[in-house]
Formats: C-alpha cells, structure tokens, sequence
C-alpha cells in the first residue's frame, strides 16, 4: 500500500528533477513528492511543467514514475508519431 503527498514549494536548494534529471534552481516552484510505499520511504522533486506531463500522461506510466521519465515518454510520443505519419 502507498501513502503519499504532493506539494507545490519553492525549494530552497537546487534539486534535480526526476522526470527529465534537469536542475530545478533554488526558489523555484516544483512539486514534491513524498511519501511510504512497501515501508519504505520516498522524496522526489519535479518542475512543474514534468509533473503537468506526467499526470497527462499517466496511463502510460503504469501508476510508476523513474528518472528521465518525461524524456522517455517524448522519446516514444515521437517515434509512433513517425512510424504512423
């Protein structure tokens, strides 16, 4: 069972970004988030426009999240665009 939060913050510290690994600078917004999952604790950082892309796209991911994970999902987006148009 997973138990976690989401949270707009402006962080106070550079983060990387776990949907595309890129840095989130020090007072800017991003989500956090948080939480338990199979007992084991997890923090992650993403600027907002990843998080807006991941919930998007959500069926995609299978209810998972990894790092890099927006890049890849593009990187798919646009290889069945190719093959289909």
């Amino acid at each position: 069972m997973e138990v976690g939060s989401r949270k707009l913050v402006a962080v106070r510290k550079d983060h990387k970004c776990l949907g595309c690994e890129g840095t989130i600078s020090k007072g800017d917004e991003a989500v956090t988030h948080s939480g338990k999952t199979d007992g084991k604790g997890y923090r992650f950082h993403l600027h907002v426009e990843c998080n807006h892309f991941i919930m998007k796209h959500r069926v995609y991911l299978e209810d998972q999240v990894w790092t890099n994970c927006v890049h890849d999902l593009k990187r798919d987006f646009a290889m069945v665009e190719k093959v289909l148009y």
